[in-house]
């Protein structure tokens, strides 16, 4: 079984199985493989697969589809080790070794290609069938319930420590004793100061 496996640090740890002939992949919810990232075109790309022999087909992106570093034009092959880009996703091909050592004069992803192709065709001429309930029941989605969808999310980052401890009083916190305290004091000096004032006044005014 051939895997895909995510190696750039936000998608890290995350693996998607190709266990389909044609799997399409972008950030559109109607594709099977879904890569929520500003990179990844809507339709990114195609990957075609049988057996050994795997087909990546770019779609036209924005950002391009890159095998070890060499950005395809149409559609290229790649082989086990070999790192694909999906704009700036990356991940790396990984092949079981019942796959390497599958007879090579089985049928080619070429062929299956050109089979996608007659297929796609043929549909085109049939008239669509009544579209069914997507997942999370949006509309507008190609992806039938039988057919098993991927959302790949970016790696959320640790939440930081809350620093300091919660036993910890902050200075002048309400209720603190000393402060309240301290706070009658400067009112009774206040008001003594006050009257005093006004007495000296009243006295300078009768003479």
């Amino acid at each position: 079984m051939a895997k895909l496996v995510f190696t750039d640090k936000h998608f890290s740890g995350q693996s998607y199985e190709l266990t389909q002939e044609k799997t399409s992949i972008g950030r559109s919810k109607e594709n099977r493989l879904v890569i929520r990232d500003d990179s990844v075109s809507s339709k990114h790309c195609e990957i075609l697969a049988n057996g050994p022999e795997i087909i990546v087909r770019d779609l036209g992106s924005r950002n391009g589809t890159f095998i070890d570093g060499v950005r395809i034009n149409g559609q290229g092959p790649v082989k086990q080790g070999h790192k694909i880009r999906f704009g700036m996703v990356e991940a790396q091909l990984q092949l079981d070794p019942s796959d390497e050592q599958e007879d090579q004069s089985s049928l080619t992803a070429v062929h299956l290609h050109q089979k996608v192709l007659r297929e796609q065709q043929k549909a085109k001429r049939t008239p669509p069938a009544p579209a069914s309930t997507p997942l999370g029941g949006e509309g507008g989605s190609e992806v039938s319930p039988d057919e098993e969808q991927t959302i790949l999310l970016p790696n959320q980052p640790a939440s930081p420590a809350p620093s300091g401890s919660n036993s910890r009083t902050a200075p002048n916190a309400p209720g603190s004793g000393s402060s309240s305290g301290k706070n009658v004091v400067l009112v009774i000096i206040g008001a003594g100061l006050v009257a005093l004032l006004a007495g000296v006044l009243m006295w300078l005014a009768k003479r």
